[in-house]
């Protein structure tokens, strides 16, 4: 049987003898165009709030921070306020880079607490002004916006808790925000408020907006601050972990440091065949080319004399560290190529 194909070379139709193929091997052949089957990754389950909700909820906590802040600037306990200024010194965003900057050359709100508190370098001592100061740094410094860089992160969502900031939450039953839901969200916060199931995620939010009402109130408990006491004790517990890891390192360096000693024994052969002067064996080598290509005449009966008496120095080193039998076999190999390398430089030198 003849085949025929296009020669690309010569751009000619050119034939070939073809085989027919047995019964047996026409059956075991893969059908033309069948496709193997492949495994499909299942698809990625939707967040029940996506990004966009996250950055509103971010925005309407900070305002219900800042609202409880405000609410308590004329009786705020000064231990209060202290921990609280703790609280935002340890936010993500210090050193403090936050939403609202002020313009080039003006002073921050930080800095003009500071000028009102210190005007001549001793502390102002009253208590009306300290708390005004105090809350005006905090609500410029806290902030419970999504952000890598100017959100203060858990430490603002715990000074919620302190002042009550669930309190000055407003209704988030608004149509922008609930379709920031995936359908299993919507779903799931219309069974918090006891409504029957949907068929459509715009059939729930509508239930739910038309459940609260104008008047009302809903703050889903993703929202809320009363989450955080729980996430801090996890985050906290991690940076324990973490901790305690990085400390076992550092205590496994410290042996394998015990453990480099281990062939210093070894260093005075190095000593006795570089010199004193000398940092390795490519340096040894380096001098020794220098000074053939400087035409320095050596005696070669002299030569071969320190030769072998080096040659004695390191065998008679080695027959110690591979007979003892404290050595194991890993010590023995390690000591062999140490003076393997040795014996080589001296065979190049002689």
């Amino acid at each position: 049987m003849m085949g025929y194909f296009l020669n690309p070379n010569t751009l000619k139709i050119d034939e070939i003898p073809l085989r027919p193929q047995a019964t047996g091997e026409q059956r075991a052949t893969t059908p033309p165009r069948s496709i193997a089957p492949t495994s499909v990754a299942a698809p990625k389950e939707r967040a029940a709030i996506s990004g966009t909700g996250l950055a509103m909820m971010g925005l309407i906590r900070t305002q219900a921070l800042h609202a409880a802040l405000d609410a308590v600037v004329e009786d705020a306990d000064p231990w209060d306020l202290v921990a609280a200024l703790l609280l935002a010194l340890g936010g993500r965003n210090v050193t403090v880079q936050t939403p609202e900057r002020a313009p080039y050359g003006q002073m921050s709100r930080q800095e003009t607490a500071l000028a009102t508190l210190f005007p001549e370098g001793v502390l102002v001592r009253d208590p009306a002004l300290l708390r005004q100061e105090a809350v005006a740094v905090l609500k410029n410094v806290a902030n419970c916006t999504i952000s890598q860089h100017s959100g203060s992160g858990l430490t603002a969502q715990l000074m919620g808790l302190m002042f009550d900031a669930d309190g000055q939450m407003p209704n988030m039953a608004f149509d922008d925000f609930l379709k920031c839901f995936s359908k299993p969200g919507i779903m799931e916060a219309g069974k918090t408020l006891n409504l029957p199931p949907r068929n459509t995620g715009k059939e729930m939010r509508h239930a739910i907006m038309a459940h609260v009402g104008a008047e009302g109130r809903w703050v889903p408990e993703q929202a809320g601050f009363g989450s955080a006491a729980k996430d801090w004790k996890v985050e906290q517990a991690a940076m324990v972990r973490n901790a305690e890891r990085l400390a076992s390192l550092r205590g496994g360096d410290e042996g394998d440091d015990e453990e480099e000693g281990e062939f210093d024994h070894l260093l005075p052969v190095e000593e006795e065949l570089y010199g004193t002067g000398l940092e390795g064996s490519d340096e040894a080598e380096t001098t020794l080319s220098e000074t053939a290509d400087a035409g320095e005449a050596h005696d070669p009966e002299e030569q071969e004399e320190d030769a072998a008496e080096l040659k004695d120095a390191l065998l008679e080193q080695a027959a110690e560290a591979l007979t003892s039998d404290v050595a194991d076999a890993d010590a023995r190999a390690a000591v062999k190529a140490h003076l393997d390398s040795h014996l080589e430089v001296v065979r190049i030198a002689a």
